[in-house]
């Protein structure tokens, strides 16, 4: 079985997608997920699954719910088990994406430490590519908006090393339209903001990278009060 998290919720089995039932079903799933072939705690799941207001029949429900998504899960039930105060899904990392894109982006940093750029290009490519849209997407909980925001943040951070990367390997043309639209749609990320003026400023553009110094600092002081005007570079 394959999960994807870092998008919609989705399981495929033997090249079918699994119907995952109801959104309980789904937090529960995605709660034994996140801590894959780890117990996770009857509370925390309780805690997940209705927002931190369990009802009195709560326990019951989620007995019901495990049930249900063991049915779902055909003849992989057996994979969602009862261990000591909680539940634990027995899969390994590589077969959810989530785990997956930690164990890629970790193998790149590596890859690059060591001098190995173009393999650690290939890992992040690789590892960029299991996102298709915002993860934990229809979750509907602030429980998993928080994790969904810890993961955006790791996507943004392997981006960067990417496009670092390849500013480093001479591609700086190739990054601008990127760059550019990701300080449009994070105008206050110090290190995009830098990776833009470097490319610009590497492509022969330094009035250009001036201005998208000018326009960041704008932004990023609206509504402060800031000494000084950020250097040319």
């Amino acid at each position: 079985m394959y999960f994807k998290l870092l998008g919609t919720l989705r399981v495929q089995h033997d090249g079918q997608r699994v119907d995952l039932g109801g959104l309980r079903q789904q937090r529960l799933l995605v709660m034994l997920l996140l801590d894959a072939d780890k117990v996770v705690s009857a509370d925390r799941l309780l805690e997940a699954m209705w927002d931190a207001e369990p009802p009195v029949t709560a326990r019951r429900q989620l007995h019901n719910a495990v049930a249900a998504l063991r049915r779902s899960f055909g003849a992989a039930k057996h994979i969602v088990v009862k261990d000591g105060p909680g539940y634990r899904i027995t899969v390994a990392a590589q077969d959810v994406d989530a785990h997956r894109f930690t164990t890629m982006a970790a193998a790149a940093s590596a890859a690059a430490a060591t001098g190995r750029t173009a393999a650690a290009v290939e890992l992040l490519e690789a590892a960029l590519a299991l996102w298709d849209g915002p993860a934990l997407s229809g979750l509907n909980s602030p429980v998993f908006e928080i994790v969904a925001a810890r993961f955006e943040e790791n996507r943004l951070s392997a981006t960067e090393r990417l496009i670092g990367l390849r500013l480093d390997g001479g591609d700086a043309a190739a990054v601008v339209p990127q760059l550019g639209e990701l300080v449009s749609r994070h105008p206050l990320r110090e290190e995009t903001r830098k990776l833009l003026m470097l490319a610009l400023h590497r492509c022969g553009a330094s009035i250009s990278s001036l201005r998208v110094s000018s326009r960041s600092w704008a932004s990023s002081c609206r509504g402060t009060r800031c000494a000084r005007r950020p250097a040319s570079c």
